[in-house]
């Protein structure tokens, strides 16, 4: 059903006198009167079946009351101040004669009237074409959605996001200037000793359920968003597929083994691979992931917190591109070839990334020869300062993998301040991670190499 012609931009066009009628009316004339008026605009929503009847109903009730539409861009006089565009193009206001029954009507009309015709949208099928958003997220939505993801209430983000979408606001605006960055505000309280691990965890589920959400970009050449083997982060690539404009984006998700992954590209045949890597530890497995993808003649696009802020790790890892967003990711793949010259990972590299536990413990009851702290643990604490060795060493691995010490260097600091803030000693991350490099030396020299000059650089970072 086509809707309604917005109204002139001319100050008489603008005047209630000037009624607007659709060529075609979504509903049958009615008697005069906002009670019968907005009763038969609600019966018409109910029959709606796209959002272009959603818009005609209401533009021809907002007539029927003796109102006008008109861009909102145009500063019209007499304006009532209620955007009817639902999301679905730029925002439309409401003008009548300030001195006729026609403003006291619409006043009382128009506010249920505008929530009925977003129900109406809720209600469409997903395949109902919807008018892509025009304008970037407000400010204020992001402190919105974070105060809900900290109430722990489902509904009350999905309804962020649902307005933002229906106001007109771009799903790419959406991803990037409230979702991510609401993200990144539930690591800071995690980090920060605020948010316990079940408090983040049940935050990211509610920001990944809307981030699902969104629509994906549906036009351009087919990319394949994925992440590769022990890569469990699903949210940083889904964003990333919705800010992708100018793409046809398929999304994987997390953890795709890098043999499954290789046969799925061979028969889809896309332009590019998209790789997200958020923890630095999945660096290697993403390095098999492009070897893979490169196997059946899919160039590779590398992006995402683990492979840092320019394209080292990624080039070395034999990626043909890095991208630090996705919002030129249309351009990159344009003429994107495979690199000739794709990086192998070296031998030590993968030996360090699968430490044995028998090695991990060494280090550890070594470094408790020297160290109450150490010595006064209890189990479960031993058990965490392993993992944390361990957590060392792989990214120890990955630095040496992409020859990138400052890989190590991020990782130091961050662990450092974390473990100061939770009461562990100083001395107690240098010493161990200098008692690993120690374990390591003898299979994997160039790796404890990289660990020692790391730990020294930490060590003169405090002074």
């Amino acid at each position: 059903m086509t809707a309604p012609e917005l109204g002139p931009a001319s100050q008489a066009g603008r005047r209630a006198g000037r009624r607007q009628r659709p060529t075609e009316r979504p509903y049958p004339l009615c008697p005069d009167g906002a009670a019968q008026v907005a009763l038969a605009a609600t019966r018409a929503l109910l029959r709606t079946s796209t959002a272009d009847d959603v818009a005609a109903v209401v533009r021809t009730a907002v007539a029927d009351l003796g109102g006008a539409c008109v861009p909102a861009r145009l500063e019209p006089d007499d304006v009532l101040g209620v955007d009817v565009s639902l999301g679905l193009s730029e925002p439309v206001l409401v003008v009548a004669d300030p001195l006729s029954v026609a403003t006291l009507e619409l006043r009382a009309v128009l506010p249920q009237l505008v929530e009925d015709a977003r129900l109406a949208l809720h209600r469409l099928p997903a395949s109902a074409p919807m008018a892509a958003g025009t304008r970037n997220a407000e400010p204020e939505a992001l402190g919105r959605y974070v105060d809900a993801l900290a109430a722990g209430d489902g509904n009350a983000t999905a309804a962020v996001v649902r307005r933002l979408l229906l106001s007109g606001v771009r799903a790419e605006s959406v991803a990037e200037h409230v979702l991510a960055p609401a993200q990144r505000e539930v690591g800071e309280r995690w980090y920060a000793g605020r948010w316990s691990v079940a408090d983040e965890h049940a935050a990211t589920s509610l920001t990944e359920a809307a981030a699902a959400s969104l629509p994906l970009p549906t036009t351009g050449p087919v990319v394949v968003f994925a992440a590769p083997a022990e890569e469990w982060h699903t949210l940083p690539g889904r964003l990333a597929a919705v800010a992708a404009g100018g793409v046809r984006a398929v999304v994987l998700g997390p953890g795709v083994p890098a043999e499954h992954l290789g046969r799925y590209l061979e028969e889809a045949r896309p332009a590019a691979l998209a790789l997200s890597c958020t923890i630095a530890t999945s660096l290697i497995a993403a390095a098999d992931t492009i070897a893979a993808a490169h196997e059946v003649g899919v160039p590779v696009v590398a992006g995402g917190r683990a492979f840092g802020t320019d394209d080292a790790r990624a080039l070395a890892l034999g990626a043909d591109a890095w991208a630090a967003s996705a919002g030129g990711l249309a351009d990159l793949v344009q003429g994107l070839r495979q690199r000739p010259d794709a990086g192998q990972v070296p031998q030590q590299a993968r030996l360090a990334d699968a430490v044995p536990d028998a090695l991990l413990l060494m280090a550890l009851e070594r470094q408790a020869e020297g160290s109450d702290w150490i010595r006064r643990m209890n189990p479960w604490q031993q058990r965490h300062s392993v993992a944390d060795l361990r957590w060392i060493a792989r990214h120890a691995a990955a630095a040496h993998a992409c020859r990138d010490p400052r890989l190590l260097d991020e990782l130091l600091q961050w662990l450092d301040r974390l473990l100061r803030a939770r009461g562990v000693p100083a001395v107690v991350l240098p010493d161990g991670s200098r008692y690993l490099a120690d374990a390591l030396e003898a299979e994997t020299p160039h790796v404890a190499e990289l660990l020692l000059a790391a730990v020294d650089r930490l060590v003169a970072s405090r002074d």
